[in-house]
């Protein structure tokens, strides 16, 4: 993880590509659209409801943080439901 200057933003995300890419700017930008490799970028709360907004000024942001552990949260207690946990632990170890 890092911090990057993009769109006028400092903004923490990460790369993900094999090898070094000093070929290409980290981001692209002109009148109808925008891009990056840089993933996590929309983690930003800030960054992305400014961003969308600017697309649809009717968009409603939402606080990340929350709705990931939400998600994951909800994914646990589904798997723990189906599962048998301790089947598992027991013919792994």
């Amino acid at each position: 993880k890092d911090t990057y200057e993009l769109f006028d933003c400092e903004i923490e995300g990460f790369e993900i590509h094999h090898g070094v890419c000093d070929t290409y700017p980290l981001s692209y930008e002109d009148e109808k659209f925008k891009g990056t490799f840089v993933h996590g970028i929309f983690d930003n709360d800030k960054f992305r409801t400014e961003y969308f907004k600017s697309i649809n000024e009717n968009y409603i942001g939402y606080d990340f943080k929350e709705y990931k552990k939400t998600s994951v949260d909800t994914f646990v207690e589904s798997m723990r439901s189906r599962l048998d946990v301790q089947r598992i632990v027991d013919n792994v170890l």
